[in-house]
């Protein structure tokens, strides 16, 4: 079968591509630290201190090894000695427990079903559930409730919803 003239222009063009990556030589640049200019001007040299000693060494010949300590990483040391000092086991109220039994959207407002300890309530944002919870609205598939005695957000799914 004899190919159209494009397409082995093509492989010409691709074989040709190969053989000069694969002919090409080694650079032969050696290891420099160069200077640098920060954001506000200055020009700065990198310690080697602050690079840990570590000079990335040119990979020679081309064999696809990684630099010995490219990715060099110093195993966490805790201390030796720390201070524990143990807290004391705060013990607080029972928080009603709230269950999400419904959510409707009327009028651009979604409106919520729940039930507080054995109370069942509907509400709208900005209600408020037995003074303990306050409704924000619906918020990425999720009602926002605002636990009142600590401020603390509570965020129910709306698919968690069960009957």
């Amino acid at each position: 079968m004899k190919y159209p003239l494009r397409y082995r222009v093509y492989a010409v063009l691709v074989m040709s591509l190969l053989l000069a990556l694969w002919l090409r030589p080694t650079p032969h640049v050696p290891v420099a630290v160069l200077p640098t200019k920060s954001r506000d001007g200055m020009t700065r040299t990198p310690s080697a201190d602050r690079m840990n000693d570590v000079v990335m060494p040119v990979v020679g010949k081309r064999q696809g090894l990684v630099p010995v300590g490219l990715f060099r990483v110093d195993a966490y040391q805790p201390p030796s000695s720390v201070n524990s000092v143990e807290m004391p086991l705060v013990h607080s109220a029972a928080v009603p427990d709230l269950q999400l039994l419904g959510w409707v959207l009327s009028d651009d407002i979604p409106w919520v079903s729940i039930m507080v300890g054995s109370s069942s309530y509907t509400l709208r944002p900005g209600d408020q559930a037995d003074e303990l919870y306050r409704y924000e609205g619906v918020k990425e598939g999720e009602a926002v409730f605002t636990y009142l005695p600590d401020g603390n957000g509570r965020y129910y799914p709306l698919s968690d919803i069960k009957i």
